[in-house]
């Protein structure tokens, strides 16, 4: 059992008739006392992720981290959503899968280039040179020794980095390949918004070239994460990440009886299907 025990009233056998207690208050009990157990429940539960970021939440964060300035913060944010890196979902800043593969591409190759260090090295060096603490040409100089180790791994490995992202680019911003379409087995579904209805759907990339009519309706809220998995069916099945961290693992086959066991309870789940 959970509550308290008021050990001393003080104040309150004065203030009583105005004061109310909100938890559970505990019977007296004295030590090797004997009670009688009215019910035993165990409970399980699983570690809560910490929240996603909002708009505040992020600014402050980027100012923790030294991540531009206050004029320039709001305006590197909408950047990103305008290039569809990140999205905001119910007020919640949610990656896409864009973004994930840009971030993880650089880091496998690159990883200064995502690293926040750089970017608070620049920010202390530009505010020493307003201060007058230092002169522009050695700062510049120091920068290019500093650039010069990760832009040759990136032209060392550029081939290596463009196969990487030159599949998700070449779909367009609204267009982020799911897995391959089970009927034709040449194309990928991938996902597009109509222009009418503004609801999505999966369609196969051949439906141009060869007139596969692979399509399959998806939720129309929460982030869609491919899984890289295919189900027992044959069609290609997704993460829903909705707000609160709800995740949801489904098959792209609406009609798949799978669909019934899909929920996701933890995000090492989450990590074993992906």
């Amino acid at each position: 059992s959970k509550g308290n025990t008021i050990v001393e009233n003080g104040w309150i056998s004065i203030y009583k008739p105005y004061f109310t207690i909100n938890q559970s208050i505990l019977p007296e009990f004295s030590r090797c006392e004997f009670v009688k157990v009215d019910k035993i429940a165990a409970t399980q539960d699983f570690t809560k992720p910490t929240p996603r970021y909002n708009q505040a939440s992020l600014l402050d964060k980027m100012d923790i981290e030294s991540i531009g300035t206050k004029s320039t913060r709001a305006e590197i944010i909408n950047l990103l959503i305008k290039r569809k890196y990140i999205i905001e979902d119910k007020n919640e800043i949610v990656p896409t899968e864009l973004g994930f593969t840009i971030v993880n591409t650089m880091k496998n190759y690159v990883s200064e280039i995502v690293s926040t260090k750089l970017t608070k090295l620049l920010e202390s060096r530009i505010e020493k040179i307003e201060e007058g603490d230092l002169n522009l040409n050695d700062v510049r100089d120091y920068l290019k020794k500093s650039l010069e180790g990760p832009l040759n791994k990136i032209k060392k490995n550029e081939c290596a980095i463009g196969d990487e992202l030159k599949n998700i680019l070449s779909l367009g911003e609204d267009r982020i390949a799911i897995g391959k379409c089970p009927k034709c087995l040449d194309g990928k579904m991938i996902m597009i918004k109509s222009s009418k209805s503004n609801r999505r759907y999966l369609v196969c990339s051949q439906y141009r070239v060869t007139g596969c009519n692979a399509i399959s309706s998806v939720p129309q809220t929460g982030f869609i994460k491919k899984s890289n998995n295919v189900c027992s069916c044959g069609w290609p099945t997704i993460i829903i990440m909705y707000p609160r961290r709800k995740l949801w693992r489904i098959c792209v086959n609406r009609t798949c009886p799978q669909n019934k066991y899909n929920k996701i309870n933890s995000h090492h789940d989450l990590n074993t299907s992906i």
